[in-house]
Order: C-alpha cells, then sequence, then structure tokens
C-alpha cells in the first residue's frame, strides 16, 4: 500500500482523498516449492499477534513477491478493505500468480 506524495502531505490525509491509496495485489497459489521471500514474511506473521503490534523487516526485496512476468494487470478504483471503506483506492492486480508450497499454506506457529 502506499500513498499519493504528490497530492497528500502523508497516509491519514491520502486515505479520505481522491486518488489517494494505491494498493498492489498479487494472486497466490499452490505449487510444489516453498515461496523463499513468502517464508520470509511468515516467519514474521507470528510475530504480529496483539492488536498494534508490529514487526521490522530489514532489506527485504519486494519485488521477489511478484510473478516473473508483471506485464498483465488491471486496474480499478475502489476502496480500503477495512472501515470507513472510503472509496479512494487504485487497485492494480498482476493476473500471474505466484507460488506457495503446500505446506506454507498450512503453516502454523
Amino acid at each position: 500500500m502506499a500513498y499519493n506524495t504528490e497530492l497528500y502531505a502523508n497516509y491519514t490525509e491520502a486515505q479520505v482523498s481522491p486518488r489517494g491509496i494505491a494498493i498492489l495485489a498479487v494472486f497466490l497459489t499452490t505449487g510444489e516449492h516453498d515461496n523463499a521471500a513468502f517464508k520470509t514474511l511468515q516467519e514474521r506473521f507470528f510475530i504480529i499477534d496483539k492488536p498494534d503490534s508490529c514487526t521490522d523487516i530489514e532489506n527485504f526485496p519486494l519485488a521477489d513477491l511478484l510473478p516473473e512476468s508483471t506485464d498483465h494487470f488491471i486496474t480499478y478504483s475502489g476502496s480500503l478493505t477495512q472501515p470507513g471503506c472510503r472509496e479512494t483506492v487504485q487497485w492494480v492486480i498482476i493476473n500471474k500468480p505466484i507460488y506457495i508450497s503446500h505446506q506454507q499454506v498450512h503453516m502454523r506457529t
């Protein structure tokens, strides 16, 4: 998620304003092999176990969470998925999935 720094001073202002937020969405599907980038995130999921908790991941290449080709995508104007659901988001959805293993899908603590 990112906000439009050319139009708005901060995220709080952007989330309630037209064309304020951009979200890039990538589909996941199961395959035979672990996805190393997803595994890095997964290891941190369990640290964030209470409201308002957070964790840092340093030197994480976001490109590793994208499919090899990002040439095909769709966009639409919509809203955030949390209350107040303001229609201030430009969604970009990559048409090709990334793959994670069956084990990663079922991973618990």
